[in-house]
């Protein structure tokens, strides 16, 4: 591919290389439960991106279970 030689190249930031300078930008998948928890659906899709070759695949927004937040009833 003449012309995309350095985006397919290998590059390091800090202490992490990537495989080549293609990154998935952020974005909603639309999957997440009624709960906007994460759930298998939202993984699944995002390591096939993975899978698909992008160097780097940056997540949005996400909800984690933060058990602090359940006991303080927040």
């Amino acid at each position: 591919m003449s012309g995309y030689e350095k985006l397919l190249a290998p590059i390091q930031i800090g202490t992490h290389t990537w495989k080549n300078r293609i990154a998935k930008g952020p974005s909603s998948t639309l999957f997440w439960g009624p709960d906007q928890f994460c759930n298998d659906r939202v993984i699944d899709t995002f390591e096939a991106i993975a899978k698909g070759g992008a160097g780097a695949v940056i997540l949005g927004a996400c909800i984690s279970d933060d058990p602090a937040m359940l006991i303080c009833g927040l």
